[in-house]
This record gives C-alpha cells, structure tokens and sequence, in this order.
C-alpha cells in the first residue's frame, strides 16, 4: 500500500506531460483562428465574383 501511495504522488507531481497539454492547446487556438480567417476570405472572394460575374452579365448595373 506504501508502494501504491508513492506512485501516486509521483504520478500527481510529474509536470512533464503538462507541456504537450499546453502546445497542444495553442495549436488547436492557431487552428481555430486559422479556420475563421479562412471562412471570412473566403466569403469576401465569393462576393467579389459574384459582383464580377453580375457586372459581365449586366454591365449597366455595375459602378
């Protein structure tokens, strides 16, 4: 039993995984950011060429 508790204090001190849980997190926030950055250009291109084709299609709508 002395053995098991010894174990589980070391296990609870050990702090080396604590590091990968860390750069795991602040990859999944990079990839989050990245996802939203990417949605948002996207729609303003898809605009754009809406606005491009409506402006070929009926050129005395366009500015």
């Amino acid at each position: 039993m002395k053995h098991f508790a010894l174990v589980v204090r070391k296990f609870l001190e050990d702090d080396r995984g604590l590091t990968a849980l860390e750069y795991g997190l602040i990859a999944a926030v990079l990839v989050i950011a990245v996802i939203v950055t990417v949605t948002l250009v996207a729609q303003q291109v898809d605009a754009t060429y809406v606005n491009v084709k409506n402006c070929v299609l009926s050129p005395s709508t366009c500015k």
